[in-house]
């Protein structure tokens, strides 16, 4: 897939500060800009949302997904935009005020949508960190050999997301649904408090 027809995605600022507390929600900002000249509908979902109440149908051939195990789940996540819209890039944005100024007004923005501006949409999302299932003594790990190697390894708080878009076909015009994962990491957790969590 052409980088100048996807959508590119960054955590923008604010950034959260580090290290995150289980259990204690946190908000990001995920940036959305659009390199194509055509205003582009986004949708998001992730299997880590707490709000999912049913199976969403994904493309096999689009997900690594599929038989995603839970107990690696590092957070709960619920997506305040699930859909919304980015507007189409052109060069003549930063000569042209006029236009400029249409596109910076954040009147009409839905419910999740922080800020739309030039080829750009700030979107809202909620993280609750939580403590990742340790090993049964099946899978050879004792509490102790788990207390150890968190002191030397940071629970790292990620999920994964689905981002679909429509694309406009160069050839014949005819606009198809494309779809890629992204992996979003937000930070880590607190070592200590897990430790003393782990401990009891």
């Amino acid at each position: 897939m052409a980088r100048d027809v996807i959508p590119t995605i960054i955590i923008a600022q604010p950034f959260t500060e580090l290290p995150l507390t289980p259990l204690k929600t946190i908000v990001i900002v995920l940036k959305f800009t659009n390199p194509s000249e055509e205003q582009m509908e986004i949708s998001l979902f992730t299997p880590f949302s707490k709000n999912l109440t049913e199976k969403t149908e994904v493309d096999t051939n689009v997900t690594a997904f599929n038989n995603l195990d839970t107990e690696n789940q590092s957070c709960e996540v619920t997506l305040l935009a699930k859909d919304f819209t980015v507007e189409k890039y052109s060069e003549f944005l930063e000569f042209d005020q006029s236009s400029l100024a249409s596109l910076n007004t954040n009147d009409l923005l839905t419910e999740g949508v922080l800020e739309k501006k030039f080829n750009t949409t700030s979107v809202l999302v909620d993280i609750k960190p939580i403590k990742m299932k340790m090993k049964n003594k099946k899978n050879t790990l004792s509490t102790s050999e788990a207390i150890n190697n968190i002191e030397h390894e940071k629970q790292v708080v990620e999920f994964p997301l689905l981002v679909t878009f429509p694309r406009k076909s160069e050839e014949n015009g005819e606009v198809s649904e494309e779809s890629f994962w992204v992996i979003v990491s937000v930070g880590y957790l607190d070592n200590n408090f897990i430790a003393e969590a782990t401990n009891k």
